[in-house]
């Protein structure tokens, strides 16, 4: 609904109507341990002296301060913050780039470029629903959160965040933070530190270049001029990034025609501890912490762009208990240079693009997340698999891996490992993936791109794998070189013109060193199951080839397309669905199969059990066994005291025993009434349901009593 609200121009005065009445709620109370975006924007200032025509202009309006309790009174309008500026016809965003406003006046003047003349009364309001401006508070202000509570905040510029920051929703299902159509670039540009969590980050629209989230950082250069403030990272030459940025403290300076590392200069090298200096030609740059940025129980959606776009260069990120939804690109980016990326625990679905891409990465983790339809909609291509793990120009991929995945139906490949001319994948890890509906295959040794000689992927693994491509030819691991993406039958994977449908099992020509083991798939193919076209491949205890079974996961419910027969093996237990039944069969350690038997419904207790009219179920006979089934029948003679039994007499009693019948046996235990001097002598069916029992007292004197409970058996 929140995506719907701003895809339509005409919508625009909407937006600002319900960006107002956000400004009207403030919080009291507070403690400032946090800041909240609606204290900041319970504010509108008023044009009192505007621009006559479009272009440059210095405007002077009225109620530009406004009070924020415990904070006192502040200047609304700052350089850099973005402004709505009218409400009506002629509404624009602008960004000041010079104020005299001051905390204690009223009156402020702005400057900045206008694409509309603005000459009467008008509104003038935060552009971001306070959002900035509470993030521009947070330095000086002893505290590192902005805090946002449940509702829908509209947002029509990108907010930059400051180092550092946590932005804490409510929760993601309460707190919607919409971007509208006036917004290019991004919806939020990261810094260092940042924490964004529990947030809803809905964006214009899939029609939108826009992206989500975003960060990255320059490398720093030999012999480059830079200003003050100016922040970088080390080059990735020589092992030198270290997750860390640096600021410039000088006024402008100009870099050495070396990097200050520990290969070029080993008295004089980055340093790793916040605060550190390090001299650099006339510059002096300051360590500024890690680059690390985390993203935890968010929602993205509706953005056109990359749902989240690291940047180059980055180090350290979490992004975990996040849903990317509705997306018209990629849902996570790691940029070139990126490393120590940790990408746990999310769901992806109806993407445009690629689920998850680590292009031109090193050490990079995608662990356990749910991908679900991405690239279904889009022309069959390489930026349609559910994890691509990438070498691109200028980067290799380095020991990227993808754990414990759940990947259904992409666009192309479940998992991607990638080589590019000159740049190589390698030590790169698929394991223990699930991998359903590829529409083309599930893990591929992609050199598709590669014109020239060389081996460009090494030492990739793909291990204890499951794929699933019911109902065409598929196949669990292949190489392209080059490949025709148009139509996924005709894959031309190797210069001598090899159809790669026809193969279970593909290894490409510039891969070398792969590791292929414990993987487990069902295709349907009938050509050669394996070719290996590479070099040194180890290739050890993968199950491949037509009557594998394998379950589909869905919603905690396993799914099992129905086969001729599994074909079990000794050492193995097998269970899957038998396509001439229908039915559910099973094989331990290759005994023969066996159909798996159900109960159709709960029967009564007692009764006994039959099979159903299909022959394979069970169900309730409708009445307890025939007593020729039954077990032995019996009861209990409790203590029993018939009077005085002399000695060397006998006295008898009946004992009521349902289902005995003249002719059975009786069996009557214990056989004597032991430290009394009791004996039974004698018992049988007297008549029909009942049992006589005979005692004798074997003893020198009278029995009075009998305190001993006999146990009584019908035996048939």
């Amino acid at each position: 609904m929140a995506v719907e609200l701003h895809r339509n121009a005409r919508r625009f005065m909407t937006i600002f109507i319900l960006s107002l009445g956000a400004l009207a709620t403030s919080v009291s109370g507070q403690t400032f341990r946090s800041l909240t975006p609606r204290e900041f924007s319970n504010w509108v200032a008023i044009i009192e002296s505007g621009n006559a025509a479009p272009g440059t202009a210095t405007l002077a309006v009225e109620n530009g301060s406004f009070t924020v309790a415990g904070r006192g009174t502040e200047p609304a309008i700052s350089v850099g913050t973005p402004l709505l500026v009218d409400t009506g016809e002629a509404a624009e965003i602008v960004i000041p780039t010079w104020t005299n406003c001051h905390a204690n006046s009223s009156e402020c003047q702005f400057t900045a470029v206008f694409a509309h003349a603005h000459p009467g009364r008008v509104n003038v309001i935060s552009a971001t629903a306070g959002f900035q401006e509470a993030m521009n508070a947070l330095a000086g202000s002893g505290t590192t959160s902005v805090d946002v509570p449940p509702g829908h905040y509209v947002i029509n510029a990108t907010l930059r965040a400051p180092p550092s920051m946590r932005l804490n929703c409510a929760n993601r299902r309460e707190t919607a933070i919409v971007w509208s159509t006036s917004v290019t670039g991004a919806g939020i540009d990261v810094s260092a530190g940042d924490i964004i969590e529990h947030c809803d980050l809905v964006g214009p629209g899939t029609a939108s270049s826009v992206m989500g989230v975003n960060g990255g950082y320059d490398t720093w250069s030999p012999s480059a001029p830079y200003r003050a403030g100016a922040t970088v990272v080390p080059t990735l030459s020589g092992g030198q990034e270290n997750g860390r940025y640096y600021v410039e403290m000088a006024t402008s300076c100009v870099s050495s025609a070396q990097e200050p590392s520990a290969a070029n200069m080993p008295a004089n090298p980055w340093p790793a501890i916040s605060g550190a200096t390090v001299a650099d030609g006339t510059c002096a740059w300051r360590d500024a912490g890690s680059t690390r940025v985390t993203l935890e129980d968010d929602t993205l959606e509706g953005w056109g762009g990359d749902e989240v776009n690291t940047g180059g260069y980055n180090d350290g990120w979490l992004i975990e208990a996040c849903e990317f939804r509705n997306g018209g690109n990629e849902g996570v980016l790691a940029g070139g240079g990126s490393q120590h990326m940790v990408i746990q625990g999310n769901t992806f679905h109806d993407l445009a693009s690629n689920a998850i891409d680590f292009g031109g990465g090193r050490y990079n983790l995608a662990s356990h997340n749910v991908i679900r339809n991405v690239g279904q909609n889009s022309a069959l291509g390489v930026d349609t698999d559910g994890i691509q793990m990438a070498a691109i120009p200028g980067f290799d991929a380095i020991g990227n891996r993808a754990i414990g995945n759940y990947i259904e139906n992409v666009g192309q490949t479940g998992i991607r490992f990638r080589g590019f001319n000159g740049q190589i994948a390698e030590d790169e890890t698929a394991a223990d993936n699930t991998i359903i509906r590829p529409k083309l295959d599930c893990i591929t040794w992609d050199d598709s791109a590669i014109t020239e000689a060389g081996t460009f992927l090494k030492n990739d693994s793909a291990i204890g794998n499951r794929c699933l491509t019911p109902g065409r030819d598929g196949y669990l691991l292949s190489a392209t070189q080059p490949n025709d993406d148009s139509d996924p039958s005709i894959v031309d994977n190797s210069s001598s013109g090899v159809n790669a449908p026809s193969y279970d099992l593909l290894i490409g020509s510039s891969t070398s060193n792969a590791i292929v083991s414990g993987n487990h798939f069902f295709s349907q193919s009938a050509g050669t199951p394996v070719l290996d076209q590479g070099s040194g491949t180890a290739m050890t205890s993968n199950q491949a080839g037509a009557g594998t079974p394998l379950p589909e996961e869905l919603h905690g419910v396993e799914r099992l397309e129905e086969l001729g027969n599994a074909g079990g093996a000794g050492g193995a237990d097998w269970v899957w669905a038998d396509s001439g039944s229908h039915r559910l069969k099973f094989d331990d350690n290759n005994q023969g199969d066996l159909f798996v038997v159900g109960l159709e419904a709960a029967g009564a207790s007692g009764n006994a059990v039959e099979l159903a009219a299909n022959g394979y179920d069970l169900a309730d006979a409708g009445a307890p066994p025939a007593l020729a089934n039954q077990l032995p029948i019996s009861a209990t003679l409790n203590a029993w005291g018939p009077g005085v039994i002399a000695a060397g007499t006998c006295a008898s009693t009946s004992v009521a025993v349902a289902g005995a019948t003249p002719g059975m046996a009786v069996v009557v235990t214990p056989a004597s009434g032991e430290a009394i001097g009791l004996a039974i002598e004698g018992s049988f069916i007297s008549a029909a349901d009942t049992v006589t029992v005979e005692l004798c007292n074997r003893a020198a004197a009278a029995i009075t009593a009998n305190p001993q409970n006999y146990y009584i058996r019908i035996l048939r």
